[in-house]
């Protein structure tokens, strides 16, 4: 009977180990919070990507109603694939709503792969990480106007968040990345139209009409409501890769219209071939052209830290950002209602348990 007991005390002891073991892992699983779901990248990019932000979209209105996710989405979690290493994240906007954007920076994505992190939530206790700086290259959502970062030569203020330029522009002290790779985003409206103003880089911001001080630029902008682009290379004192201005394109300078006071997303990138440009995340021109180096960023008047008080047409901006860019983007999956955190750590190791099962019901046998 003794000899029964011992047995039988073993393999209550394997099994409560293995068991203790999968409730550790659970608890111990990013800020425990309760409930996982994975997000799949397929890099068909051709070449491997480092600190590569992509962005998600998911409907976290379900989940809050649930009671799996704080209303503002304080605990939410990305881990690298070993399910341990948070990343940085960002959410651009519509938290619980049914369409939350949410950018990530990956630390790295091979080549033609497929990689696989993952976002987690379910604990009321925690606060938000959602950090754009740790995000992106370079963001600035415009809670003040850092003079260490921004020169204003006009009427310009920061107040709750947005960036207000009335006259001149507000242009980078230094530049802030290099082309060709990336993306310049600023979320931006645009009112009381009167001359070019909007969003621009370019290698300097000495720069002037025509760009007659032959400088690396590419911009958007708005004379008139009307939303166009240029760029130019820097060989010659033209936008020689492409015009907005009417006056030297006639008849396909817009590219789209804006309504004074309405937001939009614009984005100037640079390719090894074009320079493209982007409303709302969709491509609105890629005219053939191109140019490289470090490059500054400003807003309002085109005219850079010429400007002066010229009273362009009226520009606020939300925030601006730039991040990595590729001309063939990963493609992104997500399960966001996931599984329970206990259950997925179960399914993970329950070959672990199957083995404690296997010792205790052999140890039961001889």
């Amino acid at each position: 009977m003794n000899n029964v007991y011992k047995k039988l005390s073993l393999a209550i002891i394997i099994l409560i180990t293995i068991l203790n073991f999968i409730t550790l892992k659970a608890k111990a699983y990013v800020d425990s919070t309760q409930y996982i779901g994975p997000i799949t990248i397929n890099n068909s990019s051709g070449g491997s990507l480092a600190d590569y932000q992509i962005m998600i979209d998911i409907d976290t209105s379900a989940l809050v109603s649930a009671g799996r996710m704080n209303s503002n989405c304080s605990d939410l979690r990305i881990t690298d694939t070993d399910q341990t290493t948070k990343l940085s994240y960002w959410i651009e906007s519509g938290c619980n709503t049914s369409s939350t954007k949410v950018w990530i920076k990956v630390p790295s994505i091979p080549t033609s792969s497929i990689k696989t992190i993952y976002l987690s939530y379910g604990n009321s206790d925690l606060s938000s990480l959602s950090n754009g700086a740790n995000t992106f290259i370079f963001f600035d959502d415009f809670t003040s106007l850092d003079t260490g970062i921004w020169t204003s030569t006009g009427s310009a203020s920061a107040s709750s968040g947005i960036l207000n330029i009335k006259t001149g522009s507000v242009y980078s002290n230094s530049t802030l990345a290099s082309q060709t790779g990336t993306i310049t985003e600023s979320r931006i409206a645009w009112s009381n139209p009167i001359a070019h103003a909007g969003l621009q880089t370019g290698n300097t911001t000495n720069v002037a009409s025509g760009n007659a001080t032959s400088a690396k630029v590419a911009y958007i902008m708005s004379p008139d409501g009307g939303i166009v682009g240029s760029a130019g290379d820097g060989t010659t004192a033209s936008y020689n890769i492409y015009s907005g201005l009417p006056i030297y394109n006639p008849g396909t300078a817009v590219q789209w219209t804006a309504t004074s006071g309405q937001y939009y997303i614009a984005g100037i990138a640079v390719t090894g071939s074009n320079v493209l440009f982007f409303k709302d995340y969709g491509l609105s021109h890629n005219p053939t052209g191109t140019w490289s180096g470090s490059y500054y960023v400003w807003l309002g008047s085109f005219r850079g830290s010429n400007a002066g008080t010229t009273n362009g047409t009226d520009i606020a901006a939300d925030w601006v950002r730039i991040r990595k860019h590729t001309t063939t983007a990963p493609t992104i999956t997500v399960d966001p209602i996931g599984t329970s955190k206990f259950s997925f750590i179960w399914r993970k190791y329950k070959s672990l348990f199957s083995l404690g099962y296997s010792i205790c019901n052999w140890r039961r046998n001889h």
